[in-house]
């Protein structure tokens, strides 16, 4: 019943199973992703940066805590990120990040749990950046679909 509700109008981020600490038991997230349709956002890489500085400041200003939580990412890229924080490389540092990272770890989770039949529509929105009024833009014309 639950799953019925949410096909007929929810809108799910397939970024993963677990919210917070709770982890939503596999089958129920793949079936979850059954999507009816996918809107994909095509963002340039500059304006991620920017908005992932933008809501992550306080760790430019608390760069032990920061490398505390890099420390649980198994990467080889570890120290190099260090080396960028300690240098206040802050914009290398979150492209690094996000391009030798968070991107390919996406990727192949997207690739594990992608459905076995396609979506009945894909669209892709592209936006120059991702300012509130962009945001409003792309969710207005999501919800227009």
């Amino acid at each position: 019943l639950l799953l019925d509700r949410l096909r007929e109008g929810a809108y799910v981020e397939s970024e993963s199973a677990k919210i917070g600490t709770v982890q939503i038991p596999r089958p129920v997230h793949l079936k979850i992703l059954e999507p009816l349709s996918v809107v994909s956002l095509d963002v340039p890489i500059e304006a991620r940066v920017a908005h992932l500085r933008q809501q992550y400041q306080a760790y430019e200003h608390d760069t032990c805590t920061l490398k505390r939580r890099l420390s649980h990412i198994k990467s080889r890229r570890f120290s190099h990120w260090e080396q960028l924080i300690d240098q206040g490389r802050w914009d290398d540092f979150v492209f690094d990040l996000l391009t030798t990272h968070y991107d390919p770890a996406y990727t192949k989770a997207m690739n594990r749990d992608k459905p076995a039949y396609p979506p009945s529509t894909s669209t892709t929105l592209h936006l120059d950046d991702l300012s509130p009024s962009s945001v409003r833009h792309a969710v207005t014309q999501i919800l227009s679909a």
